[in-house]
């Protein structure tokens, strides 16, 4: 077998195994999942509301609704028990309903709205994790799509540290 033969037989095989090795590690460069997020049993879930354009999307319906459908949404999967208090819980999830100014034309705004839930620490009020879902609409369809994707989201997280996503 001659050297020229043999490095392009080598080559070829790196790169056809190289796809196997990184199935091998998914994770690898990935940022660690906090440990106390891998661990929680508990959450108090704060309602941090709407911010000033989300108000302004969201006016003539309930501003509570998106917060309402995410916490029954959370206490259905039943993953993490929820508590009345910040200091019983072993993680704080502070739910969001954030909106951009998408355009303004011909006296019509038109704005991008996310769910955004922000999981901290309840020791020391860091942010372990920030989590968006777009939102198309302040319609109960759109707004239960959204929650739906943030709390996949969140298991996503969990799946990816190595923690379970079942009760």
């Amino acid at each position: 077998m001659s050297a020229r033969f043999k490095r392009a037989y080598l080559a070829t095989l790196a790169f056809l195994l190289a796809p196997l090795v990184h199935a091998a590690h998914p994770n690898e460069g990935a940022p660690p999942v906090p440990a106390q997020v891998l661990a929680a049993k508990t959450v108090f879930v704060s309602n941090r509301g709407l911010d000033a354009g989300a108000i302004i999307a969201f006016a003539g319906s309930s501003p509570n609704v998106p917060f309402q459908q995410f916490y029954a949404a959370l206490h259905s999967r039943g993953r993490l028990a929820l508590v009345a208090a910040p200091a019983a819980a072993d993680l704080v999830f502070e739910f969001h309903v954030d909106a951009a100014l998408f355009s303004a034309g011909q006296g019509v705004a038109t704005y991008s709205m996310f769910l955004t839930l922000t999981v901290l620490d309840p020791k020391t009020h860091v942010a372990l994790a920030t989590l968006e879902a777009p939102l198309q609409s302040r319609l109960e369809s759109s707004v239960n799509t959204a929650v739906t994707q943030l709390l996949n989201s969140f298991e996503a997280l969990l799946a990816a540290g190595g923690g379970t996503t079942s009760g």
